[in-house]
């Protein structure tokens, strides 16, 4: 292999990886109308994601975690915030994997991505190489339905990249 070509491989392998060391937003957070955005610019890879889950990193790590992309959505009139995870997986099924882990039969399942989940302040999903955990401390139905609405939008995104 040629000098050029091993430099041009090299350079196509590390330029993903750079901004996701970064922070870079790689985009998985839509605007969304009345909701302010901001993204949290630290990237947890399997090297420091025990620094956010202490007790749950090593499963994901086992699963082919690969990072995890965080935003804050805060309703501008009204106050709420919904917090977005968003876990990205080696190709393949470790994302549905993991959420299948942390799901069950007992919850309300609802028409989202692969398969997803809610709860009072939680929803969770799963579509193609990611799994999206959203909460929220605040409750009722408007939470609720944010939570859909948020979700709804970033699983859209996520199929899109």
């Amino acid at each position: 292999m040629t000098m050029k070509k091993y430099f041009i491989l090299l350079t196509i392998c590390l330029v993903p990886l750079c901004s996701t060391l970064s922070g870079k937003n790689p985009g998985y957070f839509p605007k969304i109308d009345s909701w302010k955005t901001k993204v949290i610019k630290e990237v947890h890879t399997p090297e420091n994601l025990w620094d956010l889950i202490n007790g749950g990193a090593e499963i994901f790590v086992a699963h082919g975690f690969v990072d995890l992309h965080r935003a804050d959505y805060i309703r501008k009139k009204q106050g709420c915030m919904v917090h977005v995870e968003v876990y990205r997986f080696n190709p393949g099924t470790s994302a549905h994997e993991m959420f299948t882990e942390e799901s069950s039969p007992d919850y309300k399942h609802i028409d989202l991505g692969k398969e997803a989940y809610i709860m009072e302040g939680i929803l969770n999903f799963t579509t193609g190489d990611y799994y999206v955990k959203l909460y929220s401390n605040d409750q009722g139905e408007a939470v609720q339905d944010a939570l859909v609405l948020i979700a709804s939008e970033v699983a859209l995104t996520l199929k899109a990249l």
